[in-house]
């Protein structure tokens, strides 16, 4: 098969495969994992201190030599990559909103509104700087503190948003891209994933009703269908593929027991008045 096959059957080495297998994938899927801002995780380890509570240990956004740091010598096995966590992310995002599809009909998810969610799966990771959380954590606040950046909200989740529509006007990928059918991801549909990306929990109230003040989004391209913002990064209460995919990659990795179990949680889960359950 093509090379995005053969990389998702790697990712189920981690949450892909604990979750019962890979997802569907087609050019637009394709094109997005041959971006080199995407690529560029093949090289990204997990060999960094990193907040360990935080991102399970794992500082994937960093590259360095083998064995250059003490996480490396505590796990020597944890090789995995933020490129195989985010074809794993992509893996269950796919297979979560497409159990909701099938099992739920009436809730009328389309197949461009799977696409959608698969691909904010697929490149929510692509605004992480080195270090990873530790850039995020310790760098930008001092970054801040000595005047060499302007923004107090910046975070990862918002350079993935950049990013991501740097590379679909860069590249031309809308001319690239499935076009020729109602489903076929377009300009407009960008939005659509980087609001799937950076929902924030500061845009929810304390009863968890979305209002969107902190990001400025009262409105949201999908809002129709709030559940779909609850898969890829959930601002209501954490619960979503990234943390479930890492958990299971990390623990596999670093040969750390635990007994959660992703397919149970994705087969029985159900959306109701508009929230997962």
């Amino acid at each position: 098969g093509d090379g995005l096959s053969l990389a998702l059957r790697a990712a189920r080495r981690g949450g892909g495969r604990r979750a019962g297998g890979g997802g569907r994938h087609g050019r637009n899927q394709f094109l997005a994992v041959s971006q080199p801002a995407l690529r560029r995780f093949r090289r990204a380890h997990p060999r960094q201190a990193d907040d360990f509570h935080r991102y399970g240990g794992d500082g994937r956004a960093a590259v360095a030599p083998r064995g250059t740091d003490a996480f490396a010598q505590v796990y020597p096995c944890a090789s995995h990559s933020r490129f195989e966590h985010s074809l794993g992310t992509y893996v269950l995002a796919d297979r979560w909103v497409t159990h909701f599809q099938v099992c739920q009909p009436s809730l009328g998810i389309s197949r461009k509104e799977c696409k959608l969610v698969a691909i904010a799966g697929l490149c929510h990771d692509l605004g992480h700087g080195p270090f990873s959380h530790l850039w995020d954590n310790e760098v930008l606040p001092r970054l801040r503190e000595v005047g060499r950046l302007d923004s107090r909200e910046w975070t990862h989740e918002k350079m993935s948003c950049q990013m991501l529509e740097h590379l679909w006007e860069e590249n031309g990928l809308e001319e690239k891209t499935d076009t020729d059918s109602r489903d076929g991801i377009v300009g407009t549909d960008i939005t659509a994933i980087q609001e799937l990306i950076s929902i924030d929990k500061k845009d929810y109230d304390d009863a968890g009703r979305y209002h969107g003040l902190h990001s400025k989004r009262p409105q949201l391209k999908l809002g129709g269908k709030m559940f779909l913002y609850e898969i890829v990064a959930n601002g209501r209460n954490s619960v979503d593929i990234d943390k479930i995919d890492y958990l299971m990659r990390d623990g596999r990795a670093c040969d750390v027991q635990h007994n959660f179990d992703p397919s149970r949680l994705l087969q029985l889960s159900k959306v109701i008045n508009d929230r997962i359950c």
